[in-house]
């Protein structure tokens, strides 16, 4: 009876540890392709992965992989797989005839970076010219070494993938032609360059091994191939055929480097068990983000988003301690950090992709907001700022206070334009919103402030121009009294009459002093009416240029009055001795006389 020997299954934890070794070693290979070895996230991923290598060998003295066509493989279990050849880690290997890689105890941080600029530099070389193997042989690393047979002959290179694709291509090429790309033998010289040679030598070869499989051609022999085989693979291309699969093998083998190294990132934040480590790589996304802003290139960050935010929505359920730190990690594509940059990058690139811009605040959302803010008042070009403008009209807020929150002394453009908006709604939330802007320094931006208050019929509106008649500025205090409108708060009417009766309220300029008192007239109040007739019939002992100025406010405001009362006041005021009060009561009656009836009007005794 025969024993069969027991299967060997090495240790899972063991494993697992490979793992990451290898995960590490690829995204490290990514990073390089993309940064210069002495950046930052690069110098964070070799350390990571140094720390890795070195503790697995300490522990147990030698790491031995084993290279397949697409992936790595430790004790017989994958460890690392990616089958699209042209960024293959694996692959770039098992090209050039390597089957195992070996690693040892005592290697040092250097040895690794060694490793990692020879495959950054063979990657870049022509297909026909790269050789890993050879470049390893000469750089002779101690602690790194490899196997490969000198009698290896190079694989064709994606021949089964070519098949696959050809086999899913059905409803992009015809049939026929979907045939015929599995007999293609593929020039691996000129793979890179998009063309596929095929010769009658090549032609011939790939029938001998076909019938070879097929048991009928003995190997070696010179039987002659059937004529029902060579019909079979007649598979001769037209240039248009050729150009199709051209394209198709293109399309479906193309990734750049850096979507490459955002899949990788994306894989190993998955796989990241230990927080601060899972932490630190979403640092590294957070900063590769902000180096591909400063280059003007959206389309990156644009991926960034989109790939967190399908892995967030993927990890909500089944990793919840995983999903916070990737919502976390949307807030910050819009901090400081990206603010800074794109400010930058629009200031020394100013011809921007203003699509692909748009197309990223837009992705943001309302996160977008104080981006959207900066970059309005940094890039002053008409047209942009309209598009920034729609931008914010088209986010739809239901709540307006972030939008406010933009506003800012530093930011004058922009702050005008937020309070026309909240103008455009003139309703009460808007009137509430607007009061921000009491405190602002900016003189034109509380003047527009000022302005968009008076257009709101609301009680609200009145309460806040009511604090601006203390700003520090005269001309806005005069704009504020001239936008006032009476809602039946006695209470405030009563507190501007013993502001106006103080010393200090004299001493104020005309223009303002008549501002205020006009509010008054306009109140129509008992007590406005009193206060107004007592000004104007009291000249005072001894009549100064100051008590003058005050009668001709209360004739002005009289006038704005417009009731019987305050008519028959100015009626015995043009009868005064002094000639000017005299003038203008008599003036103020003739422009009475000639202007329409109002309606409502109350008699005042």
């Amino acid at each position: 009876m025969s024993m069969e020997p027991e299967s060997f299954s090495p240790d899972p934890k063991l494993v697992e540890k490979v793992r990451e070794i290898m995960l590490a070693l690829a995204n490290t290979n990514s990073a390089m392709k993309i940064f210069p070895t002495e950046h930052a996230t690069v110098l964070n991923f070799v350390d990571d992965l140094t720390k890795k290598m070195k503790a697995f060998l300490e522990s147990n003295g030698k790491l031995e992989i084993d290279i397949e066509e697409f992936a790595f493989t430790f004790m017989g279990k994958p460890v690392y797989k990616d089958e699209l050849s042209i960024k293959s880690l694996p692959f770039f290997f098992f090209k050039d005839g390597m089957q195992k890689l070996f690693f040892y105890e005592g290697l040092e941080k250097g040895e690794i970076t060694d490793l990692l600029e020879l495959i950054k530099r063979e990657s870049r070389k022509p297909p026909e010219e790269a050789d890993i193997v050879t470049a390893l042989w000469e750089k002779d690393l101690a602690n790194i070494q490899y196997y490969a047979p000198d009698d290896y002959l190079e694989n064709k290179i994606l021949e089964e993938r070519v098949e696959r694709q050809a086999k899913a291509g059905a409803s992009i090429l015809p049939a026929e032609l979907a045939a015929k790309v599995v007999d293609i033998k593929v020039d691996t010289s000129r793979f890179s360059t998009g063309r596929i040679d095929i010769s009658g030598e090549d032609r011939e070869d790939e029938e001998e091994m076909l019938l070879e499989m097929a048991g009928q051609k003995e190997p070696g022999g010179d039987g002659a191939v059937p004529k029902r085989a060579a019909a079979a693979h007649d598979a001769t291309l037209s240039d248009r055929e050729v150009d199709a699969i051209n394209t198709l093998i293109h399309a479906n083998r193309t990734i750049s480097p850096e979507e490459e190294f955002l899949n990788l990132m994306i894989e190993l934040v998955y796989l990241e068990r230990d927080t601060s480590r899972f932490q630190s790589n979403l640092d590294v996304m957070l900063d590769y983000h902000v180096d591909q802003l400063h280059s003007g290139n959206f389309q990156v960050p644009i991926l960034i988003i989109h790939k967190v935010q399908e892995l967030r929505e993927f990890l909500s359920e089944r990793h919840p301690d995983k999903a916070g730190p990737l919502e976390d990690f949307l807030k910050k594509v819009t901090g400081e950090k990206t603010t800074a940059a794109v400010k930058e990058m629009f200031k020394k690139n100013p011809s921007v992709d203003v699509a692909a811009f748009f197309e990223y605040l837009r992705l943001l959302g309302d996160q977008a907001l104080p981006l959207a803010a900066e970059i309005y008042e940094a890039y002053p070009v008409p047209e942009f700022r309209v598009k920034v403008l729609g931008f914010l009209k088209g986010l739809e807020l239901k709540d307006l206070g972030p939008l406010v929150s933009l506003a800012d002394d530093s930011r004058p453009d922009l702050s005008k334009e937020i309070i026309r908006l909240l103008d455009e709604g003139r309703d009460r939330k808007a009137a509430q919103h607007l009061a921000t802007f009491l405190s602002f320094q900016n003189r034109d931006i509380r003047i527009e402030a000022v302005h968009a208050l008076g257009r709101i019929e609301d009680e609200m509106a009145d309460k806040i121009l009511a604090g601006f008649l203390k700003d520090r500025d005269e001309e806005l205090r005069i704009q504020a009294a001239l936008k006032l409108k009476y809602h039946g708060d006695a209470s405030r009417i009563l507190a501007i009459i013993r502001d106006a009766s103080t010393r200090s309220f004299r001493k104020k300029g005309l223009a303002e002093k008549q501002a205020i008192i006009n509010f008054l007239g306009r109140s129509r109040t008992d007590d406005a009416f009193r206060f107004l007739k007592t000004l104007l019939e009291r000249p005072g002992f001894l009549p100064s240029a100051g008590r003058i100025e005050m009668r001709l406010c209360a004739v002005s405001g009289l006038e704005s009055m417009a009731t019987t009362a305050a008519v028959e006041v100015l009626r015995r005021g043009s009868a005064f001795r002094r000639t000017k009060i005299r003038e203008a009561c008599s003036g103020a009656l003739v422009r009475m006389a000639s202007a329409p009836a109002t309606a409502g009007h109350e008699e005042r005794t």
